[in-house]
């Protein structure tokens, strides 16, 4: 809070709010409300707007003090830009809180992370704006889905296909040939896994011809991959050894 406002403790209105006993020191040095009542309080007596701007100079404090570990902080600088209508930066850091999990293998809270990040995009259509930027953030939104779709997808949750069926749109009327290559690869793992091997194929061989036309070497050794991984499930030996090695290659 002092960092948010700027103020030391011998400012005075902060003072007096010590005096009184409506705001009291903690043992970090940070100040905190003597009870969840006088906390109400005050939050039912802060006009919206003000609340508004009292999050955002939180947000922004967070960002400030804490700038080297900022991973640490992004659930709650997520939840504290929604707070202050920032929707765009609100999504931004819910994507970066779900990498943070995704990495240290919380894959449950991290897809929690990433359905509030596309929370955040699709309020600012509906709310008109939101932070930086002006309308829905589809970029950001067909990332979000792509990664709630591959992660959705290694815990069995049936959301994936249509996470990823919606990126791969989003990313195709957009030109976003690495996102839609990757929702691809994802896909044809999921119809793989779902035992539909001609849609398997058929998305992983679209996604290879796209991913070597393109340029684009490290998604042509993940389809080659998949592929062989499929041939190999059929137990087509050839060519999974086929596959395989050119993904070695």
């Amino acid at each position: 809070m002092r960092a948010a406002l700027g103020l030391e403790v011998s400012d005075g209105p902060i003072q007096e709010l010590l005096d009184v006993g409506l705001l009291h020191s903690l043992s970090d040095g940070a100040l905190g409300f003597p009870s969840e009542l006088v906390w109400e309080v005050a939050r039912r007596t802060t006009l919206t707007a003000q609340r508004r701007v009292n999050h955002h100079l939180i947000a922004d404090a967070i960002e400030r003090v804490y700038a080297d570990r900022l991973h640490e902080w992004s659930e709650t600088l997520a939840e504290q830009h929604a707070l202050a209508g920032r929707l765009h930066d609100a999504a931004s850091f819910a994507e970066r809180a779900g990498d943070h999990l995704r990495r240290g293998a919380f894959l449950e809270r991290a897809l929690e992370q990433y359905r509030k990040g596309l929370a955040f995009c699709l309020a600012v259509e509906e709310e008109g704006g939101g932070g930086r930027g002006q309308g829905r953030p589809l970029e950001l939104e067909a990332g979000l889905r792509l990664k709630a779709g591959e992660v959705a997808l290694t815990l069995g949750d049936e959301s994936a296909e249509r996470d990823l069926q919606i990126a791969q749109d989003i990313a195709s009327d957009l030109g976003l040939s690495e996102l839609e290559l990757g929702s691809g690869l994802a896909l044809g793992r999921l119809y793989a896994a779902r035992g539909d091997v001609v849609l398997a194929r058929a998305h992983l061989e679209l996604g290879l011809n796209s991913a070597q036309a393109l340029g684009l070497p490290e998604l042509e050794v993940e389809l080659l991959e998949a592929l062989g991984e499929l041939a190999r499930d059929q137990g087509d030996w050839v060519e999974a050894d086929r596959a395989l090695t050119a993904a070695l290659r």
